[in-house]
């Protein structure tokens, strides 16, 4: 049976509406969610529904890499030196329209940023830098990420070349969630806080961060919320110390590394789930052993650190102790969990070379797993 041309027709301009633009615009912001920036902004080209929904959109994720991908997907040819200038200053333009062409109406809950901080025009980035977080300080953003890398070796005393803008100083008390890559903060920028000022943050991670010790202990004095901590290959400070007021403090992962000016990590705070440590003996064994943490602690994973044998003195302690993961722990050369592994459900061993022994409760009946 033949269709008309008339239905035909009508068929055709069934197929051809914009049903999603007709979504409510909540569910356009989560579709916007998993396109990277520049994709967003040419959504913006489809209609008035969508221009509308990406200027409210609450989240704005300019990443210096998804830029450069999406840029060779259009340029199938690798960039050379000249084209990979361009791009950047393209990056940059991009990043200042957008933030120009917002509602002043419009809020942003989230504000991430990827940047190279590689090229003759250092001075010139850093300055546009501070414009966009003072923008994030202004829209009190809740959750920042903000990741700064370098393409070149930094010269001598230039290995963290940005220094966070006071503003955004002034404005951590209001962020949920804070995640910072290979940035500095000034000396004593603790006293833009009043006495009586607590945080909201309830995520913070420090990753190649340079902090004063000053500066680090008043934050973490007032993180009464913090209920994950991150602290990486950062310096500045020789004391990590985090209080018994972080009660809701569950998952902690510090790596201070061989050779860290580190000298004393405390944990006062007694609800923390998840414990994840990498460093030299003397701070793992010594902080764990002098902290009332372990007492909840379900899972614990130790890392490129240089324990011995006599670590596993306090094991009975963690009461809780559920899972263990032990790698690249080259002094080790025996394990040994006895009255404090009745709950132990899952033991990993991993590139621990020296190891020879592995000694467990009786009623260990969970899973073992040895790498070499």
């Amino acid at each position: 049976m033949k269709t008309s041309p008339t239905k035909r027709r009508k068929n055709s301009k069934t197929l051809d509406e914009d049903i999603i633009s007709g979504l409510p615009e909540p569910i356009l912001h989560h579709i916007l969610s998993f396109l990277p920036t520049i994709d967003a902004v040419r959504s913006t080209s489809l209609s008035k529904t969508w221009y509308s929904a990406y200027k409210s959109f609450p989240a704005m994720d300019f990443d210096f890499h998804s830029f450069l991908q999406s840029a060779h997907t259009h340029r199938p040819s690798k960039p050379d030196n000249n084209n990979l200038k361009n791009l950047t200053q393209q990056f940059y333009q991009h990043i200042d329209r957008s933030i120009a062409n917002r509602p002043p109406s419009a809020g942003v809950e989230k504000f991430k940023l990827v940047v190279n901080l590689a090229g003759p025009r250092l001075a010139r980035l850093l300055s546009h830098l501070n414009q966009w977080l003072v923008f994030v300080a202004e829209k009190k953003v809740q959750n920042l990420v903000l990741f700064c890398f370098s393409t070149s070796r930094p010269g001598k005393g230039h290995r963290w070349p940005y220094i966070l803008p006071r503003p955004l100083v002034r404005a951590l008390p209001t962020l949920k969630s804070l995640d910072l890559f290979g940035c500095r903060f000034l000396e004593r920028d603790c006293c833009f806080y009043g006495k009586n000022t607590q945080f909201s943050l309830t995520k913070l991670r420090l990753l190649h961060v340079f902090v004063g010790q000053e500066t680090l202990e008043s934050v973490l004095s007032r993180c009464e919320l913090l209920v994950e901590l991150s602290i990486v290959s950062c310096k500045g400070f020789e004391v990590v110390s985090v209080p018994r007021e972080c009660r809701k403090l569950e998952a902690i992962d510090f790596y201070l590394g061989r050779g860290s000016e580190v000298q004393i990590v405390s944990v006062l705070a007694q609800n923390v789930r998840s414990v994840s440590y990498g460093g030299g003996e003397a701070n793992v064994r010594g902080s764990l052993m002098g902290s009332d943490f372990f007492k909840c602690v379900e899972e614990l994973k130790l890392h490129d650190s240089d324990i011995t044998d006599k670590f596993f003195q306090v094991t009975p302690k963690f009461g809780r102790l559920g899972k263990v993961v032990i790698e690249r722990c080259g002094c080790l050369e025996s394990i040994g969990i006895i009255s404090g592994g009745g709950r132990l459900m899952e033991l990993s061993v991993s590139e621990c070379s020296m190891l020879k022994r592995i000694e467990l409760d009786s009623r260990f009946s969970g899973r073992l797993r040895v790498d070499s």
